[in-house]
């Protein structure tokens, strides 16, 4: 059932339309604007209007540590669950993922080192 409420989620931002009510499960008050956050941090950090960006899919999850599961080798975070979001947005034939909580987020690229 969350895939397909990810799915109308994804469907609505990208549409501009309104969200319309899952009886079925609860509307997560941050869901919409963790969908704007990932489409606003992909656009600065592919170079382009929103507008070029499809939102493809956008879950809540829990994060370990303050890295929001994108650790930069020789950083430390700080350990803790985080209440965040996990998003994919595309542009074109590329998909980025986006990791975000309390407002923040970034996208993961590059070589991330495992562990704390």
């Amino acid at each position: 059932m969350s895939r397909v409420f990810a799915l109308m989620l994804a469907l609505c931002l990208s549409a501009n339309l309104p969200l319309a009510a899952n009886a079925a499960e609860p509307e997560d008050p941050g869901l919409r604007s963790a969908g704007e956050l990932a489409l606003r941090l992909t656009a600065n950090y592919v170079g382009v209007p929103e507008e070029q960006l499809r939102l493809q899919s956008l879950q809540a999850v829990q994060w370990q540590d303050s890295s929001l599961g994108c650790p930069k080798p020789g950083r430390r975070y700080l350990p803790s669950v985080i209440n965040g979001y996990k998003a994919v947005v595309s542009h074109g034939a590329r998909d980025y993922a986006v990791h975000m909580a309390d407002g923040r987020g970034t996208v993961c690229e590059g070589v991330l080192r495992e562990g704390p």
